[in-house]
């Protein structure tokens, strides 16, 4: 009969292997406590710095305050407004229209780097069908990179309308200057008050970092607030766990031949 009871053979001999290993990375742990702590505190703190560089992340623009109408958008007539983007990858922009009947043509926006621009950055085109009274008209468009914090333009056309068409079409703007970093345009000259209008952004992967790092040093006193420090700290901590891996994995090594 068979003792099931009995250990295995070289049962003793695994076990005491094992033992070791584990005695030899505790002492390793212990002779290299001072790197682990660095490089714990060094993690934490980049841990934190992203953090705060994420919170700062602004999703976009919102002026939403209006009192009157724009002159009537018929022709060449175009409405416009300048504007300082918060967020990096603008690829929207929307604008409150007001119809005195069913909308009867496009609206057509055009996106500049200056009322004095020649040439459109982005153009985009919203069909008459999908055009509502009262309710923002939204512009989409392909993202224009490296934005935040970027003046821009833009202006407000229908140039399929016709002046003596049923259908009248306006923007609705404010008669105040309520958003101090940007004027309001009539055909492309300044004017009173500002559109009522929103800008945003659907930031890429690579967007978010770029704009993250950016903003990480934002007021932050002395060496914190150089990019430099953030880069020496995220070269030192690399370095640090390098060495550890590289030190842990020759410790196992030796103790498994």
């Amino acid at each position: 009969m068979y003792n099931h009871h009995l250990p295995p053979e070289g049962g003793d001999e695994v076990k005491n292997g094992r033992k070791t290993n584990v005695t030899a990375v505790k002492q390793w742990l212990r002779k290299n406590l001072a790197a682990i702590v660095i490089a714990a505190s060094l993690l934490l703190a980049g841990i934190l710095t992203i953090q705060d560089g994420w919170q700062r992340l602004p999703g976009g623009l919102e002026q939403l305050h209006h009192s009157a109408l724009s002159p009537r958008l018929a022709g060449p007539k175009t409405i416009g407004q300048t504007f300082i983007c918060p967020c990096v990858e603008l690829n929207r922009i929307a604008v409150l229209p007001r119809f005195s009947d069913a909308p009867s043509a496009d609206l057509v926006l055009h996106l500049r780097a200056s009322p004095d621009a020649e040439h459109d950055l982005r153009t985009a085109t919203i069909r008459a069908a999908d055009l509502r009274s009262d309710e923002y008209a939204y512009f989409d468009f392909a993202p224009v990179t490296n934005s935040a914090d970027t003046g821009f333009y833009f202006y407000v056309e229908s140039p399929h309308a016709t002046e003596d068409g049923e259908a009248e079409t306006w923007l609705l703007r404010t008669t105040d200057d309520v958003y101090a970093w940007g004027q309001l345009y009539v055909d492309g000259r300044p004017a009173n008050g500002d559109l009522s209008f929103k800008a945003s952004c659907s930031p890429s992967a690579a967007g978010v970092v770029i704009n993250v790092l950016r903003h990480i040093n934002d007021y932050k006193p002395l060496l914190c607030g150089n990019t430099v420090f953030y880069a020496v700290l995220a070269v030192s901590y690399l370095g640090v766990m390098v060495l550890l891996w590289w030190r842990l994995r020759a410790l196992l090594t030796q103790e498994r031949m």
